[in-house]
């Protein structure tokens, strides 16, 4: 595979729009125009190596001490205050503590009544069928909170600044 330079990076192919087509109603009148694009694997490829370089660019800038990027997206920390660190790095955390909660949910199905059960037994089935996802999207929400709130009484405990 041969590798690519910086110049044949070119992603506004991507933002070309491809073929037109039309959403219908029931009676075969055009709701609405719809242009499509679909973005192949090269092309994707590209928009990925383009997005890397350019990250690394941005990172590169904002290490630098005093960069144009660094003063625009760092604030100095004597410039902020406990609390505000505290929130921040939790919200770099958040995604992590999501996805642990996500993974250590475990909430069994509802058990499935025999095809001969009465129909009491068969609609209180379904309630808990349709009742399923809000129930288990609880449970994640409780765990995430509780998560949240343990995170952030250690940092507020641990925190000190060095400056």
């Amino acid at each position: 595979m041969r590798s690519i330079d910086k110049n044949d990076v070119d992603i506004s192919k991507l933002f070309r729009w491809g073929a037109k087509f039309n959403i219908l109603d029931s009676r075969d009148q055009v709701i609405v125009e719809v242009y499509i694009r679909l973005v192949g694997d090269a092309e994707l490829n590209r928009a990925r190596v383009f997005a890397l370089r350019k990250s690394a660019e941005l990172r590169s800038k904002l290490r630098e001490e005093n960069s144009d990027e660094r003063l625009a997206f760092i604030p100095p920390l004597e410039d902020l205050d406990k609390e505000n660190l505290v929130e921040t790095a939790l919200l770099y955390m958040i995604r992590d503590i999501t996805l642990d909660a996500i993974k250590d949910t475990r909430l069994p199905l509802p058990a499935e009544p025999d095809s001969d059960s009465s129909l009491e037994k068969q609609e209180k089935y379904q309630k808990e069928v349709d009742e399923y996802p809000t129930k288990k999207d609880s449970i994640i929400r409780e765990k995430i909170e509780k998560t949240v709130e343990l995170r952030r009484q250690e940092l507020l405990s641990n925190y000190r600044i060095c400056i």
